[in-house]
C-alpha cells in the first residue's frame, strides 16, 4: 500500500506541474490512464483491507464465544463433582475473554507497521547517508583575504567516470573580475558547487585567501558568498520574506534598494505581496531578478553569478549586469565571479577564462583573447553576428 501511494503521489504531482508539456504533446490521455490505474490499484487494496478490519472483529467475537462455550462444557462437570470451585471457574472464563481483546486492533497495527517501516526506511537511509563534504573539527576564521585560487582541481561525479573538471589551477584576486565562459557540459556550474563546498574535489583544492576552504565552517564559505544561479526558489511568502533570507533584520530601505539595483523598482511598493506556489505569480524573469535582488541584500564579499541573467532580456540583461559591475567596485570592493555562456559587456572583466572538456584553453582580458582567434573569439562572433551595435561595449 505504501509504495503505491507513494507513486501515485509522485505521478500526480507530476501531471499537475507537467500538465502544459502533456496537452501540448498530446499525452493527456496516457498520463490520465496511469494516474486511473494507480488509483484503481489503490483502492483495491483499500477494500481489501476494509474487508479484513470488517471480518476481523466478529471472527474475534466467535473465537471468544466458542472458548467460553469450550470452557463451561469442560468445566460444568467439575463443578459439579466439586473439583473446582465455582469461582475459580469464572475467573477463567474472564481471563480468556480479557485474552481475545489483545487480538482487536492487530489489523490497525498491522496497517500502520507498514506505512511505519516504510518511513522509518527512508528516515533512515537518510541519517546513515555519509556526508558528501566532511566537516572540519576545529574550523578556521573566514579570511580577510577575498582572492580565491584553485589549484590543480580534478572532480569527477559519483558513479561516473569522465572527469568533469581535470587539472583546474586558477588565480582570482581580491576584488576582480572574472568571467569564466564555455560550452554547455564544460564544467562551469561545477566550480561553484566545489567552492560553495556542496562536493569535495577528488583532486586538488580551493583556497580563499591563504587558507583551504576544507578547513573553513562550510555554513561561514556560503555565507560571504553570494550566489545566484539560474534555477531560483521562491518560497509561498510575500515577497518581504523572500528577501528577509538573505538578511533577517533588513530593513524597508534595504529591500527597496536590492529589488531597485536588481531592475524590480516597480516591486518597492508590493513588498507584502504573495508571491505565490514557487513563485508562479512572478513571470520567470522577475522571479530571477528576485534572485539577484536576494543576493544583493545579502552584501557577501564574494559574488558569485551562475547563469544569472540567463532568463533576462538582453536590455535588462545589460542594465542588471552594469548595475552589480557598479556594486562591486565600490570600496571594499567585491571578488565577483560570473559563469555564462552569454557574452555581453565582457570587456569589463579582469580576466575571462575559457573551459572546454574540464580544462582551461584560454584565459586573459577580453581584447587579448580576441587577437588569439580561438574558441573565445569563435563564440563571441556567432553571438554577436546582428546583435545591435548600441548593445556592444567597446571591443
Amino acid at each position: 500500500m505504501a509504495g503505491i501511494q507513494a507513486e501515485l503521489q509522485s505521478t500526480t504531482i507530476d501531471f499537475v506541474q507537467g500538465l502544459g508539456d502533456l496537452m501540448l504533446f498530446n499525452r493527456l490521455d496516457d498520463h490520465t490512464e496511469k494516474l486511473y490505474r494507480l488509483k484503481t490499484d489503490e483502492l483495491k487494496l483499500q477494500r481489501k483491507q476494509a474487508l479484513i478490519q470488517r471480518l476481523h472483529e466478529p471472527l474475534i467475537g466467535l473465537l471468544m464465544n466458542s472458548a467460553v462455550l469450550a470452557l463451561l462444557w469442560t468445566l460444568t462437570p467439575q463443578v459439579s463433582n466439586g473439583t473446582v470451585d465455582g469461582i475459580y471457574t469464572a475467573v477463567i472464563i474472564i481471563a480468556v475473554m480479557a485474552s481475545f481483546e489483545a487480538f482487536l486492533p492487530l489489523p490497525d497495527a498491522t496497517h500502520h507497521l507498514e506505512t511505519s517501516a516504510t518511513a522509518g526506511k527512508r528516515l533512515f537511509e537518510i541519517i546513515d547517508t555519509k556526508p558528501a563534504v566532511p566537516f572540519p573539527h576545529n574550523p578556521e576564521r573566514f579570511p580577510d583575504d577575498h582572492s580565491i585560487k584553485f589549484e590543480n582541481l580534478s572532480f569527477t561525479y559519483p558513479q561516473t567516470f569522465a572527469p568533469t573538471l581535470s587539472s583546474l589551477s586558477l588565480q582570482i584576486e581580491e576584488g576582480e573580475k572574472v568571467a569564466i565562459i564555455g560550452p554547455s557540459g564544460a564544467g562551469k556550474s561545477t566550480i561553484t558547487g566545489l567552492l560553495l563546498r556542496f562536493w569535495e574535489p577528488s583532486q586538488g583544492d580551493i583556497c580563499i585567501g591563504d587558507r583551504s576552504i576544507r578547513n573553513l565552517d562550510p555554513e561561514t564559505i556560503r555565507k560571504n558568498i553570494g550566489i545566484v544561479s539560474q534555477k531560483t526558489y521562491l518560497f509561498s511568502t510575500s515577497i518581504r520574506e523572500n528577501l528577509l533570507l538573505a538578511k533577517p533584520d533588513a530593513d524597508d530601505k534595504e529591500l527597496k534598494n536590492s529589488l531597485t539595483y536588481a531592475g524590480l523598482s516597480s516591486f518597492t511598493t508590493k513588498l507584502d505581496q504573495w508571491v505565490g506556489q514557487h513563485g508562479m505569480k512572478l513571470s520567470g524573469g522577475e522571479r530571477q531578478r528576485m534572485a539577484i535582488a536576494r543576493m544583493l541584500l545579502q552584501d557577501a564579499p564574494i559574488i558569485v553569478l551562475d547563469e544569472a541573467t540567463a532568463n533576462l532580456d538582453t536590455v535588462t540583461e545589460k542594465s542588471v549586469i552594469q548595475s552589480i559591475l557598479g556594486l562591486c567596485n565600490k570600496q571594499p570592493a567585491k571578488t565577483l565571479l560570473v559563469i555564462t555562456h552569454r557574452l555581453r559587456d565582457m570587456a569589463q572583466f579582469d580576466k575571462i577564462v575559457v573551459l572546454e572538456k574540464g580544462c582551461i584553453v584560454e584565459q586573459g582580458a577580453h581584447h587579448e583573447l580576441l587577437k588569439k582567434n580561438g574558441l573565445y573569439a569563435s563564440m563571441w562572433s556567432l553571438q554577436h553576428r546582428q546583435t545591435p551595435p548600441e548593445l556592444l561595449t567597446d571591443t
